[in-house]
């Protein structure tokens, strides 16, 4: 079934600082720098206590041990990640596999120069509009990892245009969670408890069912396997127009 709903959150106490949209630049800024440190979006700014949050989750430490494996067999030796946020997946990924090169960016520029002085082991971190910028050339894989929800059906066509223009060879993507009844329903009731409580919830983007997905890519990018990244699904896309190579 192809469905794709509106997804709200509520960010508690950085709620008044991202407002009611989180569809920019400054308030991803301020979700990242201005929320208590205990917050999963937030980007702590010593490189001691980023270190600490890197291995509190063992989902993270999962899903990049998964993803190292998943590029040692596809020969890949330079992966792009975007939309990294706090970075925490590129860092296991770098720990487990330094012989990897790793470009990290985020749309939110405040984010990323703190992300700098941090995640000193990355080969680069930059400032990257998904939707609008040129995608860099050099890298063998595309990395997006849980950033699903930030664009509209119509806008992820153009994400995904945009890599094909560019001769992505192999994107990972990996989605949030996939949308069905019972997700919906709890987003619905989700929504309620908070107009109850007199909370505030913003509006974090969409869900989509797992046959929408492979609408979103089709027009440039083959699904070559379903892979299982962690406690996630991921869907490992090829170029169409790219050549087999070892691992195909």
């Amino acid at each position: 079934m192809r469905w794709t709903a509106r997804h709200y959150v509520d960010f508690g106490d950085a709620a008044e600082a991202v407002g009611g949209e989180l569809a920019s630049h400054e308030a991803w800024d301020r979700l990242r720098l201005e929320a208590d440190l205990e917050s999963p979006y937030a980007l702590p700014p010593d490189r001691a206590t980023w270190l600490s949050r890197s291995q509190q989750n063992p989902e993270i430490v999962q899903r990049a041990r998964a993803i190292v494996e998943l590029l040692s067999r596809l020969g890949v030796r330079g992966v792009f990640s975007a939309g990294v946020g706090s970075g925490w997946l590129e860092y296991n990924i770098k720990r487990s596999a330094p012989w990897l090169h790793i470009s990290c960016s985020d749309y939110a520029p405040r984010s990323i120069q703190r992300l700098r002085e941090v995640f000193v082991e990355c080969d680069r971190v930059f400032v990257f509009d998904m939707l609008h910028d040129e995608w860099p050339l050099g890298e063998d894989l595309a990395l997006l990892h849980r950033v699903d929800t930030e664009f509209s059906d119509r806008e992820w066509l153009t994400v995904f245009d945009n890599m094909s223009r560019s001769a992505i060879a192999y994107v990972l993507f990996i989605p949030s969670c996939f949308l069905n009844i019972r997700s919906w329903l709890m987003e619905k009731l989700r929504l309620l408890s908070v107009a109850l409580l007199r909370g505030r919830y913003t509006f974090a983007g969409y869900l989509r069912t797992r046959a929408t997905f492979s609408e979103l890519w089709a027009r440039g990018y083959l699904l070559r396997e379903q892979v299982v990244i962690g406690d996630l699904v991921g869907f490992l896309l090829e170029h169409r127009g790219k050549e087999p190579g070892p691992g195909a």
